[in-house]
Protein backbone atom coordinates (compact mmCIF):
# COMPACT_ATOMS: atom_id res chain seq x y z
CA UNK A 1 0.00 0.00 0.00
CA UNK A 2 1.20 3.32 -1.05
CA UNK A 3 1.79 6.12 2.37
CA UNK A 4 0.00 8.45 3.09
CA UNK A 5 1.57 11.72 2.68
CA UNK A 6 -1.29 13.75 4.29
CA UNK A 7 -1.62 16.20 1.66
CA UNK A 8 -4.40 14.95 -0.66
CA UNK A 9 -2.92 16.12 -3.83
CA UNK A 10 -0.41 13.80 -4.05
CA UNK A 11 -2.20 10.96 -2.16
CA UNK A 12 -5.10 11.09 -5.01
CA UNK A 13 -3.59 11.83 -7.99
CA UNK A 14 -4.66 10.20 -10.82
CA UNK A 15 -0.76 10.22 -12.90
CA UNK A 16 2.31 9.65 -12.13
CA UNK A 17 4.49 11.32 -9.64
CA UNK A 18 7.37 13.17 -9.88
CA UNK A 19 9.60 13.63 -7.21
CA UNK A 20 12.91 15.32 -6.66
CA UNK A 21 15.06 15.98 -3.43
CA UNK A 22 18.94 16.98 -3.01
CA UNK A 23 22.22 15.77 -1.28
CA UNK A 24 25.50 18.03 -0.57
CA UNK A 25 23.53 21.65 -0.56
CA UNK A 26 25.21 22.27 3.01
CA UNK A 27 28.86 20.96 2.36
CA UNK A 28 31.66 22.15 1.99
CA UNK A 29 33.29 20.28 -0.23
CA UNK A 30 32.48 18.63 -3.14
CA UNK A 31 29.46 18.51 -5.39
CA UNK A 32 25.83 19.15 -5.11
CA UNK A 33 23.23 16.33 -6.41
CA UNK A 34 19.70 15.97 -7.15
CA UNK A 35 18.08 13.31 -7.63
CA UNK A 36 14.53 12.89 -9.44
CA UNK A 37 12.05 10.43 -10.05
CA UNK A 38 8.90 9.17 -11.83
CA UNK A 39 6.65 6.81 -11.15
CA UNK A 40 3.35 5.67 -11.75
CA UNK A 41 0.27 6.27 -10.01
CA UNK A 42 0.62 3.43 -6.50
CA UNK A 43 4.22 2.66 -6.94
CA UNK A 44 5.98 2.44 -3.63
CA UNK A 45 8.84 0.04 -2.45
CA UNK A 46 9.13 -0.70 1.43
CA UNK A 47 12.80 -0.66 1.37
CA UNK A 48 12.83 3.42 0.12
CA UNK A 49 12.66 5.62 3.23
CA UNK A 50 14.64 8.81 3.62
CA UNK A 51 17.95 8.55 2.66
CA UNK A 52 19.18 9.71 6.04
CA UNK A 53 17.17 7.21 7.60
CA UNK A 54 19.00 4.09 5.86
CA UNK A 55 22.19 2.51 6.23
CA UNK A 56 24.74 2.53 3.54
CA UNK A 57 23.50 -1.34 2.63
CA UNK A 58 20.37 -0.42 2.11
CA UNK A 59 20.80 2.82 -0.19
CA UNK A 60 23.17 0.59 -2.17
CA UNK A 61 20.73 -2.21 -2.55
CA UNK A 62 17.88 0.30 -3.65
CA UNK A 63 20.36 1.91 -5.93
CA UNK A 64 20.75 -1.19 -7.85
CA UNK A 65 17.38 -2.16 -7.67
CA UNK A 66 16.55 1.69 -9.78
CA UNK A 67 19.54 2.67 -11.78
CA UNK A 68 18.10 1.03 -14.55
CA UNK A 69 14.80 -0.04 -13.63
CA UNK A 70 11.98 -1.12 -16.37
CA UNK A 71 9.07 0.75 -14.72
CA UNK A 72 10.53 3.92 -12.59
CA UNK A 73 12.77 6.59 -14.47
CA UNK A 74 15.74 7.99 -12.28
CA UNK A 75 18.28 10.43 -12.90
CA UNK A 76 21.14 12.87 -10.79
CA UNK A 77 21.62 16.17 -11.81
CA UNK A 78 25.06 17.62 -10.51
CA UNK A 79 27.04 20.61 -10.81
CA UNK A 80 30.42 20.39 -9.30
CA UNK A 81 31.98 22.48 -6.62
CA UNK A 82 33.63 25.05 -9.22
CA UNK A 83 29.82 25.51 -10.73
CA UNK A 84 28.76 26.24 -7.43
CA UNK A 85 31.23 29.05 -6.44
CA UNK A 86 30.28 30.66 -9.96
CA UNK A 87 26.72 30.54 -9.63
CA UNK A 88 26.34 30.59 -5.97
CA UNK A 89 24.99 28.20 -4.21
CA UNK A 90 20.67 29.21 -4.29
CA UNK A 91 21.07 29.34 -7.81
CA UNK A 92 23.30 26.10 -8.59
CA UNK A 93 20.37 24.38 -5.71
CA UNK A 94 17.87 25.78 -8.14
CA UNK A 95 19.02 25.29 -11.87
CA UNK A 96 20.46 21.26 -10.63
CA UNK A 97 16.08 20.52 -9.25
CA UNK A 98 15.04 22.35 -12.59
CA UNK A 99 17.45 20.18 -14.49
CA UNK A 100 16.60 16.91 -12.83
CA UNK A 101 12.65 17.54 -12.67
CA UNK A 102 12.64 18.29 -16.48
CA UNK A 103 15.09 14.91 -17.59
CA UNK A 104 11.67 13.02 -15.28
CA UNK A 105 8.99 15.10 -16.56
CA UNK A 106 9.88 14.14 -20.13
CA UNK A 107 10.03 10.59 -18.71
CA UNK A 108 6.49 10.31 -17.93
CA UNK A 109 4.46 9.46 -21.23
CA UNK A 110 2.64 11.80 -22.87
CA UNK A 111 -0.90 12.71 -22.43
CA UNK A 112 -0.55 11.55 -18.83
CA UNK A 113 -0.56 14.24 -15.72
CA UNK A 114 2.56 14.24 -13.53
CA UNK A 115 2.25 15.49 -10.24
CA UNK A 116 5.43 17.21 -9.25
CA UNK A 117 6.63 17.14 -5.55
CA UNK A 118 9.65 18.58 -4.18
CA UNK A 119 11.40 18.22 -0.51
CA UNK A 120 11.73 21.83 0.92
CA UNK A 121 10.46 25.20 0.80
CA UNK A 122 11.55 26.06 -3.22
CA UNK A 123 10.41 28.45 -5.73
CA UNK A 124 11.95 27.02 -9.14
CA UNK A 125 10.39 28.65 -11.41
CA UNK A 126 9.27 26.12 -14.07
CA UNK A 127 6.21 26.00 -16.22
CA UNK A 128 5.09 23.06 -14.64
CA UNK A 129 3.27 23.27 -11.68
CA UNK A 130 5.14 22.22 -8.66
CA UNK A 131 4.00 21.36 -4.99
CA UNK A 132 6.92 22.09 -2.21
CA UNK A 133 6.83 20.25 0.53
CA UNK A 134 8.67 19.83 3.99
CA UNK A 135 10.05 16.37 4.96
CA UNK A 136 8.57 15.43 1.68
CA UNK A 137 11.60 12.47 1.43
CA UNK A 138 10.01 11.48 4.43
CA UNK A 139 6.37 11.06 2.82
CA UNK A 140 6.31 10.67 -0.42
CA UNK A 141 8.23 7.41 -1.84
CA UNK A 142 9.52 9.47 -5.49
CA UNK A 143 11.08 12.16 -3.23
CA UNK A 144 12.81 9.51 -0.85
CA UNK A 145 14.00 7.43 -3.95
CA UNK A 146 15.06 10.60 -5.61
CA UNK A 147 17.45 11.23 -1.83
CA UNK A 148 18.77 7.75 -2.34
CA UNK A 149 19.53 8.20 -5.71
CA UNK A 150 21.12 11.16 -4.75
CA UNK A 151 23.16 10.10 -1.94
CA UNK A 152 24.58 6.82 -3.23
CA UNK A 153 26.05 9.17 -6.14
CA UNK A 154 27.52 11.79 -4.42
CA UNK A 155 28.85 9.46 -1.43
CA UNK A 156 30.37 7.25 -4.05
CA UNK A 157 32.13 10.31 -5.51
CA UNK A 158 33.29 11.52 -2.26
CA UNK A 159 35.28 8.54 -1.49
CA UNK A 160 36.86 8.65 -5.09
CA UNK A 161 37.55 12.29 -4.61
CA UNK A 162 38.97 11.48 -1.23
CA UNK A 163 42.06 9.40 -2.77
CA UNK A 164 42.73 11.98 -5.00
CA UNK A 165 42.71 14.51 -2.13
CA UNK A 166 43.81 12.65 0.90
CA UNK A 167 43.77 13.32 4.04
CA UNK A 168 40.30 15.27 4.39
CA UNK A 169 38.70 12.22 5.39
CA UNK A 170 35.98 12.83 2.74
CA UNK A 171 35.13 8.93 2.72
CA UNK A 172 33.89 9.18 6.34
CA UNK A 173 32.80 13.13 6.31
CA UNK A 174 31.40 12.96 2.35
CA UNK A 175 32.03 16.96 2.34
CA UNK A 176 30.27 18.11 5.26
CA UNK A 177 30.98 20.61 7.67
CA UNK A 178 32.76 18.81 10.87
CA UNK A 179 35.43 19.89 13.07
CA UNK A 180 37.55 17.03 12.12
CA UNK A 181 36.99 18.66 8.72
CA UNK A 182 37.77 22.03 9.21
CA UNK A 183 41.12 21.38 11.21
CA UNK A 184 42.19 19.04 7.84
CA UNK A 185 41.47 22.37 5.79
CA UNK A 186 43.71 24.20 8.24
CA UNK A 187 46.73 22.06 8.27
CA UNK A 188 46.23 20.97 4.62
CA UNK A 189 44.91 24.14 2.66
CA UNK A 190 42.24 23.86 0.67
CA UNK A 191 41.70 21.63 -2.64
CA UNK A 192 39.94 22.48 -5.77
CA UNK A 193 37.08 20.89 -4.02
CA UNK A 194 36.52 23.05 -1.39
CA UNK A 195 33.64 25.78 -2.08
CA UNK A 196 35.19 28.92 -1.53
CA UNK A 197 31.80 30.96 -1.35
CA UNK A 198 30.87 28.97 1.43
CA UNK A 199 31.50 30.68 4.88
CA UNK A 200 33.36 28.09 6.41
CA UNK A 201 35.81 27.85 3.36
CA UNK A 202 35.99 31.03 2.86
CA UNK A 203 36.86 31.96 6.68
CA UNK A 204 39.60 29.16 6.60
CA UNK A 205 41.20 30.17 3.44
CA UNK A 206 41.15 33.99 5.05
CA UNK A 207 43.05 32.98 8.11
CA UNK A 208 45.59 30.85 6.02
CA UNK A 209 46.29 34.18 3.66
CA UNK A 210 46.20 36.04 6.57
CA UNK A 211 48.86 34.14 8.23
CA UNK A 212 51.12 33.96 5.33
CA UNK A 213 53.23 37.43 5.96
CA UNK A 214 53.68 36.02 9.67
CA UNK A 215 55.35 32.65 8.58
CA UNK A 216 57.17 34.42 6.08
CA UNK A 217 58.99 35.98 8.51
CA UNK A 218 59.54 32.74 10.70
CA UNK A 219 60.89 31.44 7.74
CA UNK A 220 63.67 34.61 7.09
CA UNK A 221 64.44 34.14 10.98
CA UNK A 222 64.87 30.17 10.52
CA UNK A 223 67.46 30.81 7.66
CA UNK A 224 69.23 34.09 9.66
Amino acid sequence: MRRKTGHARVDGHPGWVVGADEVGWGCMAGPLAVGAVAAPTGWDDERVRDSKQMTEAEREAVWSAYSEHPEVFTTVCRYEAWEVDKMGPATARRMAFCNALAAAIAAVPDEVPALVVVDGLLELGLDHPVISLPKADMDVPECALASVMAKVWRDRELVKLGKEFPGYGWAENKGYVTPEHKAKLRELGPTPQHRRSYKPVADIVKELEDDQPQRLWEMMDEDG
